[in-house]
């Protein structure tokens, strides 16, 4: 089982006041809990989540919700028996929020390892590998901007600093700030190719890319001079 893995410094991850009033406004702030309609053996959330194919989720404090950005929404995803149950902040589109949701999670492509239980034509090892983590599912980096940066930190590197890593790289862009997960925690959309290029290699150091900075620092312009974005999301036509 894989267990919570990020447990964000207070450098990390900004938070506002710890108040009862403040809790219950950044509650507020949250739309009602769907069904994502998604038996167990389908999704689980700590295993697809926090295994290192995404680097923008973490744990709650209590352990039992799970908070991450996609694009510029926030959300909250959470376990029952029988299913998943999300939300977001703040006024989304639902639609727009659940679909970005769904193709994150490949959850309207593919099957279910489990599906292929018995089929008797796939190793051995993949069979062990489905019965250890069931539910467990590959995920889709919707922007390629924060796939390949995420990628790039994560050489040599562990699940957890590579989370620390993202989260204070994102941290750093105060105009990114989207608002605050339910328990009063500052979250931020990822950062443009151009706002890359605005870091010296000094403060990317001080934001913990060690040195992996003079690499993100030199990634960021080849990227502005290919295009930016626009130029990456061409590879992928």
């Amino acid at each position: 089982v894989i267990r919570h893995v990020y447990t964000p410094s207070p450098a990390h991850r900004t938070r506002t006041s710890r108040s009862l009033g403040s809790l219950m406004a950044a509650a507020d702030a949250f739309s009602p809990w769907s069904d994502l309609c998604v038996p167990p053996d389908a999704l689980r959330l700590a295993p697809t989540l926090l295994s290192g194919m995404s680097f923008r989720w973490h744990p709650s404090a209590a352990g039992n919700i799970y908070v991450g950005v996609l694009s510029d929404c926030i959300y909250e995803l959470r376990e029952a028996d029988a299913t998943v149950h999300w939300r977001v902040c703040g006024p989304a589109d639902s639609d727009r929020a659940r679909a970005q949701l769904r193709e994150h999670l490949s959850l309207d492509r593919g099957v279910t390892a489990s599906a292929w239980a018995g089929g008797g034509q796939l190793p051995v090892q993949f069979f062990h590998a489905a019965a250890a983590l069931p539910g467990v599912r590959v995920v889709s980096v919707l922007s390629r901007l924060e796939s390949l940066v995420s990628f790039m930190g994560s050489a040599n590197n562990n699940i957890k600093r590579n989370m620390q890593m993202v989260a204070s790289l994102c941290a750093n862009f105060e105009e990114n700030r989207l608002g605050c997960d339910s328990e009063g925690a500052a979250l931020f959309s990822f950062p443009s190719v151009a706002q890359l290029c605005s870091l010296s290699e000094e403060r990317l150091w001080e934001l913990g890319w060690g040195y992996r900075a003079p690499r993100l620092h030199k990634l960021s312009r080849q990227l502005e001079e290919r295009g930016g974005e626009a130029w990456l999301d061409s590879l992928a036509r």
